[in-house]
């Protein structure tokens, strides 16, 4: 799946409505969860501490740019191996957000 292709679901926003429409629901999506807005640095922490070899701990982050959207934290191919000079572009230029619990 591409980034594009995962966005594209997502874009139906509730969990309950996707899971009626018979659209994927991920083994990371909880209920409770949604993407939140946090600043550029704390997103940058978050990325540099994700630790692969620990699926629990994974923070599962969302970056908007130029009309694109970026997803770290899922196995996204297109995404996991980004290079540092589009990464560096995202820190300072992109919309960072990360999934967490809504209240």
């Amino acid at each position: 799946m591409t980034r594009q292709e995962l966005h594209h679901i997502l874009q139906t926003r509730y969990f309950d409505e996707r899971k009626k429409k018979g659209l994927p629901i991920f083994e990371w999506e909880h209920c409770a969860k949604s993407f939140q807005h946090i600043p550029n640095d704390l997103a940058m922490k978050h990325f540099m501490e994700n630790d692969s070899s620990k699926e629990e701990d994974k923070t599962i982050l969302k970056c908007e740019y130029n009309s694109d959207v970026y997803y770290f934290g899922v196995g996204l191919k297109d995404c996991e191996n980004i290079s540092l000079k589009r990464l560096k572009e995202l820190y300072q230029h992109g919309t960072w957000s990360v999934y967490t619990w809504c209240d």
